[in-house]
């Protein structure tokens, strides 16, 4: 419901900016982009503000991606291994020397 008290101002600014990603992996592993080598960015972003309260700073609402905007890569994601199943009473190295023996027929 709409009323006085509740009336935002919104402005939608295109930034042409120039920007660094480097995204590292829990152990420290860069995983996507680079530090040292910046790249120039559009973007959309759009900031309101609440009407009524003059000394209220701008927040950022959100993005806009155009529909002509390249699309992202993904970003490849780390997982993890499943190890042996245990059974209560075994160690992990009793079962990491099993699973090596080899089978005699």
């Amino acid at each position: 419901m709409v009323n006085e008290s509740n009336v935002y101002g919104q402005v939608t600014v295109r930034m042409h900016t120039r920007q660094t990603l480097a995204i590292y992996d829990r152990f420290g592993r860069l995983m996507y982009g680079q530090e040292d080598v910046p790249k120039d960015v559009l973007e959309y972003v759009v900031f309101e503000k609440q009407l009524l309260n003059p000394y209220g700073s701008w927040r950022m609402h959100g993005k806009i991606v155009p529909s002509w905007a390249p699309p992202k890569q993904p970003i490849i994601k780390t997982v993890m291994i499943p190890g042996p199943q245990l059974k209560p009473e075994e160690e992990y190295e009793e079962a990491q020397g099993e699973a090596q023996k080899p089978q005699l027929a």
